[in-house]
């Protein structure tokens, strides 16, 4: 009895995107690959525990040396993490790697913008990843704007990345209010979290959701995009001014996923003061909410001057969470956030700033299980 409960809910978590992976997660610094921020992570198969990861900005170079000066800083980077029950595997890649003129492994073929990941999703075999869309905007680490949101379309995900075939199809084209910011697979539709980084809601950003029917992603998805207007109706087209706000001061980057043992939606991401501070979690029993006000789940030590990850001009930032490690049991997980610098020079010579911080903590609280 007790082997075929297991089988269940194993069986039950594989669907929900959990693979329950108890190997630690780390982020060597190898085969040239010297950090990267965002870490966004999707599960491509929860029988060997084999994931996507992508990072924006990252630091990477032709040799082994390991040193951030005299690298490479380029667009976006991904690695392949598997684990075995015993310990990790993670494969880093790029395009041009081991050469001196490196690009981005998303790359929009032209030097008018280029790609930061955002969340991505496995339907039908196929690997959805949404990528914003980002221009130069002066120098420092917020010389850049934002101008729309493409969907990658990977058609052979099990295949090597080297050997992936990606699709670029446009998904939108506002410079204000940013799809896929986190992903998620509901009934017949993707349903897509919407951040407005607009300059008069950026102390608040206020969190819209917009949703694809999952048989139209392959034939223009910007065509099939439908939002949740404030009348509590799905409308079609691009966000309008009419769209409810599911949640109130929102972040850039952030996770929405399902946790089966409280049957519950849980929003993980970081606080929305700058500098943050904090990891919160909501939580609410649909997608459109209503959701539950931002509990303060963990604080980052790193601000306080006798933490020896401080610095005076870091910043910490790209809170997740990271499904596959749930342990449906009790709660415990896994949550990564980056540190920056307003001093490149920091970020350039210390390296352990610039890495994705894992976390492992108990995202379900006890009292709504």
């Amino acid at each position: 009895m007790l082997h075929h409960l297991l089988a269940f809910l194993n069986l039950s978590l594989a669907f929900s995107g959990v693979a329950n992976d108890s190997v630690p997660l780390t982020f060597p610094l190898q085969q040239g690959w010297l950090g990267g921020d965002e870490a966004y992570s999707v599960l491509l198969d929860a029988t060997n525990n084999r994931s996507l990861w992508m990072f924006g900005d990252s630091y990477v170079r032709s040799d082994s040396t390991l040193s951030r000066v005299g690298a490479k800083m380029i667009a976006n980077t991904i690695a392949i993490r598997t684990s075995d029950g015993v310990r990790q595997t993670i494969d880093y890649f790029w395009k041009n790697q081991e050469t001196t003129k490196p690009q981005a492994f998303f790359s929009p073929g032209t030097e008018a913008f280029r790609y930061w990941p955002e969340d991505g999703f496995v339907y039908n075999g196929k690997l959805y990843l949404c990528l914003i869309r980002i221009q130069s905007a002066g120098a420092g680490a917020f010389g850049f704007r934002e101008i729309g949101v493409d969907l990658a379309t990977v058609t052979n995900p099990q295949n090597a990345p080297p050997d992936w075939q990606i699709k670029y199809t446009p998904l939108s084209s506002s410079t204000d209010i940013f799809p896929g910011i986190s992903t998620v697979l509901s009934s017949d539709y993707v349903y897509l979290f919407a951040d407005n980084d607009a300059a008069a809601h950026k102390h608040d950003r206020p969190i819209y959701l917009a949703r694809i029917p999952l048989p139209l992603l392959d034939t223009d998805p910007s065509a099939h995009l439908q939002y949740l207007s404030d009348e509590n109706v799905w409308k079609p087209g691009p966000i309008g001014s009419d769209a409810v706000i599911i949640m109130n001061r929102g972040v850039t980057e952030m996770t929405v996923r399902w946790h089966p043992n409280i049957n519950r939606w849980v929003d993980i991401q970081i606080s929305n003061e700058f500098p943050a501070h904090q990891i919160w979690r909501r939580q609410a029993s649909n997608l459109t909410g209503p959701w539950s006000e931002p509990v303060s789940i963990y604080t980052m030590p790193e601000y306080s001057p006798s933490n020896p990850g401080y610095g005076p001009k870091r910043f910490f930032y790209a809170g997740k969470e990271h499904i596959e490690f749930l342990n449906a049991t009790n709660g415990f997980g896994l949550v990564t956030y980056v540190g920056n610098s307003m001093s490149a020079s920091d970020v350039e010579h210390d390296l352990k700033l610039y890495v994705p911080q894992v976390v492992p903590l108990t995202v379900d609280p006890p009292e709504t299980k």
